[in-house]
């Protein structure tokens, strides 16, 4: 993802087992750590940094009456403050479809595709702004299945990942 280089950005970010960490990219020394709550242990997760904001992503299972076979699966999106790691919002996501997701985000915009949706949010506090549902794509997803989504916008694009 091409990305202009910020000036001080100390941290880098990485998210695991449905925790996001931040460790001094000098020191190796942790700066912060949270866990998300809600996010399963082997979470797909993604995170893009945009100013002062951590976005990312995580997936829920959530078990039914017991029975791994009736689980109820949503999608958990979030933003973390990057210099304390502190949790400045989260959205869950009902939508049993999310495999792969892809992620960008364009201040003041956060854009999730998966698979025939895409959905736009503020990055400022995670209200929904919108979402469009390719029809004719959830047609086929039965059939021959869905391509990963790419996202792009003038000189910023996301890709999706192969299953």
């Amino acid at each position: 993802m091409y990305r202009q280089p910020q000036l001080d950005a100390p941290l880098i970010v990485i998210a695991t087992n449905g925790t996001v960490r931040a460790l001094e990219k000098a020191t190796g020394r942790k700066a912060w750590e949270l866990v998300i709550t809600g996010l399963a242990q082997r979470s797909v997760v993604r995170l893009v940094v945009e100013g002062s904001s951590v976005v990312g992503f995580g997936l829920r299972t959530v078990p039914k009456d017991g029975v791994f076979e009736s689980n109820e699966y949503f999608g958990v999106l979030f933003a973390i403050d990057y210099a304390t790691g502190r949790l400045r919002w989260s959205v869950r996501i009902d939508d049993r479809r999310f495999l792969s997701p892809t992620l960008l985000v364009e201040s003041p915009h956060v854009f999730l595709a998966n698979e025939a949706v895409l959905y736009a949010y503020v990055l400022e506090d995670g209200r929904p702004l919108w979402q469009d549902i390719d029809e004719g794509t959830i047609m086929l997803e039965h059939e021959a299945g869905v391509s990963p989504v790419a996202l792009a916008t003038p000189g910023r694009n996301a890709q999706g990942d192969a299953r």
